[in-house]
This record gives structure tokens, sequence and C-alpha cells, in this order.
């Protein structure tokens, strides 16, 4: 039995048991990634090493370790499904992944505390339903999903804090093998939290959500939502052509800034990590904390101070 074949008696069953987003995301590894190269050869084929190499191609090819790490992980699982059904040996694999994810020691687009201030400062002067999300972002490191899919009933005056309950995401359709927009519950138990509103978002909040119905969403201020997708677009436009910076990065660096905002605060990490939403906070430590030169000349200094006394 080759594991395409494989494959085609175990979706259907996997359907049956995750999440529509999590299935699409199962089709989508195999059918560009594991099929083209292993669809015809039967389990057996795929021996420790040559999962090993397979490994090690994708990320030569441009994939994060993360994202090798989930295809390795949808892979075995179907392998491991052929061992319990069809009485496949199975290889218990001892793949190694790069230990330095390169991606994580590229410098994170931020926007400069002028930049901020500039975008803020443009948005409360002339305040639309639209761009509360661009400024959501910036004072709370939403993820643009999390925004778009932000209702009203989702805004706590009374408790000053963001119950993240629901996403909106682009997945391919099983069925049509064509993308589509949902709206679904986030993936993980840390990303279905309660973020803290500070002060001056709250008030801006706050004269907001006295003038639509709960069940609006908040960007929209009706009970269609926005796509990430436009939202993108939309945010791109505000940047350059409205607020007038020279520069527009990524809507995922508000996130980026915010988070760097807070560590340079000295915030808690371990705060910090929740309020993002964040599975560990080896995650945050990763992506946002790179000392400076002065922090570790400072740090040295300090540690020295009573040698040379």
């Amino acid at each position: 039995m080759t594991i395409q074949e494989i494959y085609n008696k175990w979706l259907p069953v996997k359907r049956k048991l995750v999440k529509e987003s999590t299935c699409s995301t199962y089709v989508y590894q195999f059918t560009k990634r594991i099929l083209p190269i292993y669809g015809d050869k039967e389990p057996e084929y795929v021996t420790n090493d040559e999962m090993q190499r397979f490994m090690l191609s994708l990320i030569e090819e441009g994939l994060s370790v993360k994202s090798a790490k989930d295809i390795f992980i949808s892979f075995k699982m179907l392998l491991y499904y052929a061992m319990e059904r069809f009485g496949v040996k199975y290889i218990k694999y001892r793949v190694q992944f790069p230990t330095v994810n390169m991606e994580a020691t590229k410098d994170l687009e931020v926007y400069t505390e002028f930049e901020q201030k500039k975008i803020i400062s443009y948005i409360v002067d002339y305040p639309k339903p639209k761009r509360l999300g661009i400024l959501i972002g910036l004072c709370t490191g939403m993820r643009i999903g999390e925004i778009c899919g932000l209702r009203w009933e989702n805004i706590d005056i009374g408790n000053k804090c963001i119950h993240v309950t629901h996403t909106i995401e682009r997945i391919l359709d099983i069925d049509t093998k064509k993308s589509k927009v949902i709206e679904s519950t986030p993936k993980t138990i840390e990303s279905r939290r309660d973020i803290p509103i500070g002060r001056d978002l709250l008030g801006i909040l706050k004269k907001f959500k006295a003038c639509y119905n709960d069940g609006f969403y908040v960007i929209t201020g009706d009970e269609k939502f926005c796509e990430p997708r436009t939202y993108r677009n939309y945010y791109r436009h505000l940047v350059l052509n409205e607020v007038g910076l020279d520069r527009c990065i990524k809507f995922h660096g508000l996130r980026h800034s915010f988070a760097t905002r807070m560590i340079a605060t000295k915030a808690d990490m371990k705060t910090t990590s929740r309020i993002l939403g964040h599975s560990d906070v080896s995650t945050t430590m990763n992506l946002y904390v790179h000392p400076s030169m002065d922090d570790k000349l400072d740090a040295v200094n300090k540690s020295m101070k009573n040698l040379f006394k």
C-alpha cells in the first residue's frame, strides 16, 4: 500500500476528529510537501535517514524549523495510523533539527517610537471603526485574525479587558481545493485569553462601544467581518497615504512593536507571554529578548565591580 493510498483512508478519519482549519493544514502539508515526493512510495521507504534528509531539505528550501517540525509531526501521524490500521512496520524516528532557527536571529521589524506616536495620533484625531484595529494591534499585540474576529461584546469595559474568543482565517477548502475565509476559535488554550486594556485605549473604546450593537464586529461596525487579507491592504494604505510614514512594516509588526515595548519597560516575561498568547514563555524569550551591547557591558561591570578593590 502506498502512502497516497494510506492518506486517502486517513484523511476522512481526521476530518471527523479535528477542527476544519487544522484538517486544512494537513491537506496543505501533504498535497504540497509530502505526497509529491512520497505519494507513490510505500511506508517502509521512509527510513530514519530518509526522513532526516527530507526535513533538512525543507529547511534548505526556506521553511522555518517550526514549519518543518509541523510537517514531520503530521507525516509521523499518518505512518502511525498505517501501523495501527494496516500492520505497517513502525519506525521510531530520531530526526534532528537545527538548534538555531534562523528566523529568530533576524531583526524583527518594529516601528520606532516616533512612528508609533504618529500612527496613534492620527487615529485618535480621526477616529473610525476600521482604524481601531490598527490601534488595538499597537496597544495589545493581538494578531490580525483575532482583531478581525473581535466583536463589541468582547470589549469588556467594566473589567478593562478584551476577551479573545474568535479568529478569522483563510484556509484551503478540502472539497473544492480553493481557499475560503472562516471564523473559528483560537487553536490553543493560550490564544483564548483576556488582554488588559490600558487607560488611553479604554477611553477610546468606551466611546465607540456606546454606539454599536454588541454583536457587531469592531472594525466594520456591523454584522459582517473583514477578512485579514483585505484589512492588511487597508492598513498599508492608511500608514503610507493617510498617516504619511515613509515605510509600512507588516501588520504583524504591530504585535512585535507592542512586545518590544513591553520588554523594554522591564515587564514581567510571563505576563508578556500570556498577553501575547504564546504557549510557552520560551517563545517570547527567543523572539524578543536580545540584550544590547550596553546591556551586556552593564552586566559584566556589575559582576566584576568587587574584584578590583
